[in-house]
C-alpha cells in the first residue's frame, strides 16, 4: 500500500486533475499513514465531471463515506452494487461501513462479514478483506479460520503488520503453546508497530491477562526500535506506555493507575494531558479531589495546535485544531461536572452545541455536545434524561474516525449501554456493549473489562450459558489480583460463574467452552 501511494502521488504530480488517481489515493490511504485521504476524495469529486457514470458513482459514495455521511454512503454503495454487483472496491467499502459504523450504531459488526467474504470470492488474496475477516474471526473465537487466514497472509503479505497482527491474534485466540513463546522470544527485536499490535492482541485475546505485561516487560530498558513505517511517519515512543496503563486498568490495579496520573516526574505533553483527563472523566478509576483538580488544570491549558503536534500516532487530515479544541473542551466540562461545578460545565456545553459543523464530520458537533449533556445529567443523578439524550446521538463519522475517543463517542456509548440495561432493555444494551468489545478501535478498549461483567449478566438472563460463562471468566481472570476494594465485585462474579459451571457440569478450573459470540439477529 505504501508503494501504491507513491505511484498515485507520482501520477498526480504529472496531472493534478486525474480524478481516478485522487480516488485510488484516498481509498489506499485508509491502509497507510498518508493522512490526506479526505482531501483526496474531495479532489476526486471535483475533477469527476467527465468520467463515466460508474466511476462517478464510486467517487460520490466514497466521498460520502470520507465526509462522515454514513447513511448516505450506505445507500449509495447499495445502489452502486445493484448496478455493478462484482465491483470489488464497492463491496469492500460497504463492508468497511458496516464494520466501523455498526458498533457505534448498536448494530452487529458481523453484518460486514459477507461483504469481505464476497471480496475474497472475487479476489482470493485481497489483503484488507483477509485482515478484516481475521479480526472478525478473532472476536468470534473462530480459531481454525483465523489460523488459515494467518497462513495466507504470511504468503501474500510477508513481514507486514497485517501478517503479524493476524498471527498474534491467532496465537492468543487459540492459546497456541508453541507460537506464544516464540512471539515472546522475538518481541524485543520487532519493530515498534509490530510490538504494539502484539501487545494489543494479548490484551484482548490471551487466556492469561499477564501476557501483555510480559511482552511490555521485554521492551523496557531497550533502545527505541524502528517503527516499521516510512521515515517521515512518526509514532510517539510513549504509545507503549499507554498500553501499560491500559493493562493496569484492565487488571483492576487502580492504585497503580492513580499513581501514574499523579506522577510529577513523568513526561507531560498536551496529548498526555488530554488522555489523562479523558480517563479520569470516564469514572472507571475514582480519584480524590486533589488529583481531579490537577488533571483539570492541566487539560484546561492544552493548546489544540500543540495537542496535534504531540499526537501519539499519525492522524488523518480531518483531525484539525478545531476538533482538538472540541476534544479538550468536552474533557474540561466533564471534569467540572465531576467537581459539581455544573453552571460552568453547562456554559461550555451550550457553546459547543452552537459551533458550526465540522468539516468531514457529519454529526460530530451534535454527538460531542449531546454526549457531554448526557454525562452532566448523569452526574447530576438524572439518568432518564441522560438516556433520552444518548438515544438521539447519530455517530455519522468517517470510517477513519477511530483514533480519538471524542470522535468515536466511546464514553457516551458505554454510558448508554449501562443505562439501557438499568431501565430494562438488555438486547439494546447487548449490542452497545458488543460495540465496545468487538471492534478493533483502541479508543473503546478503556471500557473492555468493565463491559465483560454486564455482558455476562445479559447472556445469563437470556439463558445463553456458554456466552455468560465466557464473559464472566474473562472478567474474573483479569481481576484475579485486583485492588482490595474491587475484590467483592470480582467475588460476586466468580460466584455466578461457579453456579453456571455447576449447571454445565464443569469444574471450577475448567475454561468455559466458547460458542460463536458473533451471530446474527435471527440466530439470537
Amino acid at each position: 500500500f505504501d508503494s501504491a501511494s507513491a505511484s498515485y502521488n507520482r501520477a498526480l504530480a504529472a496531472d493534478s486533475t486525474f480524478a481516478l488517481a485522487h480516488l485510488m489515493k484516498s481509498m489506499n490511504n485508509q491502509y497507510t499513514y498518508d493522512t490526506d485521504d479526505y482531501l483526496a476524495a474531495v479532489k476526486a469529486e471535483h475533477y469527476s465531471a467527465n468520467l463515466p457514470e460508474r466511476d462517478r458513482s464510486l467517487i460520490a459514495a466514497f466521498l460520502d463515506q470520507q465526509a462522515g455521511r454514513m447513511e448516505s454512503a450506505e445507500r449509495r454503495w447499495i445502489a452502486h452494487l445493484q448496478r455493478y454487483p462484482d465491483e470489488v472496491k464497492a463491496i469492500l467499502q460497504l463492508g468497511m461501513v458496516y464494520n466501523r459504523s455498526n458498533p457505534r450504531w448498536g448494530r452487529p459488526i458481523e453484518q460486514s462479514r459477507p461483504y469481505f467474504e464476497r471480496v475474497l470470492a472475487l479476489e482470493p488474496e485481497n489483503v484488507p478483506a483477509l485482515h478484516q475477516l481475521a479480526r472478525l474471526d478473532a472476536t468470534a473465537g473462530f480459531g481454525e479460520s483465523l489460523a488459515m487466514r494467518a497462513t495466507i497472509l504470511e504468503r501474500v503479505a510477508p513481514g507486514t503488520e497485517w501478517m503479524v497482527d493476524v498471527q498474534t491474534m491467532s496465537a492468543f485466540v487459540r492459546g497456541n503453546s508453541a507460537e506464544i513463546p516464540r512471539f515472546m522470544e522475538n518481541f524485543p527485536r520487532e519493530t515498534l508497530l509490530v510490538q504494539l499490535y502484539a501487545v494489543f492482541n494479548a490484551m484482548r485475546f490471551s487466556e492469561d491477562p499477564r501476557d501483555a505485561e510480559r511482552l511490555l516487560a521485554r521492551r523496557r530498558g531497550r533502545p527505541a526500535n524502528a517503527t516499521g513505517l516510512p521515515e517521515d511517519v512518526v509514532i510517539d515512543e510513549d504509545l507503549p506506555l499507554v498500553l501499560e496503563v491500559f493493562s493496569k486498568l484492565f487488571r483492576g490495579r487502580h492504585d497503580e493507575v492513580r499513581a501514574f496520573l499523579a506522577d510529577a516526574t513523568r513526561r507531560r505533553t498536551p496529548t498526555w494531558d488530554v488522555w489523562d483527563a479523558e480517563l479520569v472523566a470516564t469514572g472507571l478509576v475514582p480519584v480524590d479531589s486533589a488529583l481531579l483538580a490537577q488533571v483539570l488544570e492541566r487539560v484546561e491549558a492544552v493548546d489544540p495546535v500543540e495537542r496535534l503536534r504531540t499526537k501519539f500516532e499519525p492522524l488523518h487530515d480531518i483531525f484539525t485544531p478545531a476538533v482538538a479544541a472540541l476534544e479538550r473542551d468536552v474533557a474540561v466540562a466533564k471534569l467540572l461536572g465531576m467537581q459539581g461545578r455544573f453552571d460552568e460545565a453547562w456554559a461550555i456545553q451550550r457553546r459547543l452545541a452552537a459551533l458550526p459543523q465540522f468539516t468531514a464530520w457529519e454529526s460530530l458537533r451534535d454527538d460531542a455536545a449531546g454526549g457531554l449533556a448526557a454525562e452532566l445529567h448523569y452526574l447530576a443523578g438524572d439518568h432518564q434524561r441522560a438516556l433520552d439524550v444518548l438515544r438521539g446521538l447519530q455517530y455519522q463519522v468517517p470510517t477513519t474516525a477511530g483514533a480519538l475517543a471524542i470522535t468515536t463517542g466511546a464514553h457516551a456509548r458505554f454510558r448508554r449501554a449501562e443505562l439501557e440495561l438499568e431501565v430494562g432493555d438488555p438486547e439494546v444494551a447487548l449490542r452497545l456493549y458488543e460495540g465496545i468489545v468487538f471492534p478493533f478501535e483502541p479508543t473503546t478498549k478503556l471500557f473492555l473489562v468493565d463491559a465483560y461483567e454486564p455482558l455476562g449478566r445479559i447472556h445469563e438472563a437470556a439463558g445463553r450459558v456458554s456466552e455468560a460463562m465466557y464473559y464472566y471468566d474473562r472478567f474474573v481472570r483479569y481481576w484475579a489480583d485486583a485492588d482490595a476494594p474491587l475484590v467483592p465485585r470480582r467475588e460476586a462474579v466468580e460466584n455466578r460463574l461457579d453456579a453456571l459451571r455447576a449447571r454445565a457440569g464443569q469444574g471450577s478450573g475448567d475454561r468455559p467452552g466458547r460458542q460463536a459470540l458473533a451471530v446474527d439477529e435471527a440466530t439470537r
